[in-house]
């Protein structure tokens, strides 16, 4: 039996392990529960502001660098980093967003699951 190399390249697109930057997970949608995906573990710290910000990047909600002609940041990782570290956040509701940001679910995040406990959302 010998498979058309079309084939071949569709067989090896469906075995690949990196997903499109972007693309979700089965587990980072609100159906993870109904596929047997494991519930969010809590690390004993925080993440960090730098990991929040790559994972809400990693999620499609901001781009890695984004810059308009004057040269601002705009909806991207930077956008993220100084808006956690800005004024908008006290302490205990910046560790509290940020955890929230581990646990949560891409389309959790997408709708500001976690924006409400403190300030505005990262990249507003």
């Amino acid at each position: 039996m010998r498979l058309s190399p079309l084939v071949l390249v569709f067989l090896w697109a469906a075995c690949s392990d990196d997903p499109a930057p972007g693309a979700l997970s089965p587990c980072d949608t609100a159906a993870g529960p109904l596929v047997s995906c494991p519930g969010p573990d809590l690390s004993a710290q925080p993440l960090t502001i730098e990991s929040a910000c790559a994972r809400l990047v990693d999620c499609g909600l901001f781009a890695v660098n984004h810059v308009d002609g004057n040269g601002n940041h705009q909806n991207d990782f930077q956008t993220c980093l100084n808006n956690l570290r800005g004024n908008d956040y006290p302490v205990e509701r910046l560790e509290f967003v940020l955890r929230c940001v581990d646990v949560s679910s891409c389309d959790a995040l997408a709708q500001g699951h976690c924006s409400v406990f403190g300030g505005g959302a990262p990249g507003q």
